[in-house]
């Protein structure tokens, strides 16, 4: 299953906001828990203008907040840490089947056809296993923990919380 850029941008958004939120925590100097759209598109080297549409959206979900003005800004939502991954994928992918973006005017699979019953069983399979997964289960262990249990640098070569 292929993800929209939308998709890509909310789960980048949102490890974003857990790394800061955890560097927060431990009390690490000069941070905050909450942070600018602006410094996050950034950060994740994304555009301004679609790091904010993702943002609101994410927001309507519950799983970050945003408020506006001098001390505003965004930040994860309580509990969203323990946020399954499924869940947030589905809803920031939309209601849309793998069947819906398959058919098109000129083919349309019919729910009999034992190739769109292989594809929604692997569509449900994806998200079955997503949602074993938490936001906490993709940041790094290092910052979740407070240090408890560190990640081997050389196992984390060329990947990152924004990759």
């Amino acid at each position: 299953m292929q993800l929209t850029r939308f998709t890509d941008l909310g789960l980048r958004i949102v490890m974003q906001l857990a790394d800061t939120a955890v560097r927060a925590a431990d009390g690490e100097e000069g941070s905050h828990p909450r942070t600018t759209t602006s410094s996050v598109s950034e950060a994740i080297n994304a555009s301004q203008t679609h790091v904010a549409k993702v943002v609101s959206r994410l927001a309507d979900m519950g799983v970050i907040q945003s408020s506006r003005g001098r001390t505003g800004g965004i930040l994860l939502a309580p509990g969203a840490l323990d946020f399954s991954l499924g869940d947030l994928i589905k809803e920031l992918e939309g209601d849309e089947d793998i069947i819906d973006r398959l058919s098109s005017s000129t083919f349309t699979m019919k729910p009999t056809c034992p190739l769109t019953k292989a594809l929604v069983e692997a569509q449900d399979a994806f998200f079955d296993v997503l949602n074993t997964h938490t936001i906490r289960d993709i940041i790094h262990t290092d910052r979740v923990t407070a240090g408890t249990e560190s990640e081997d640098p050389s196992e984390s070569q060329g990947s990152s919380a924004t990759d």
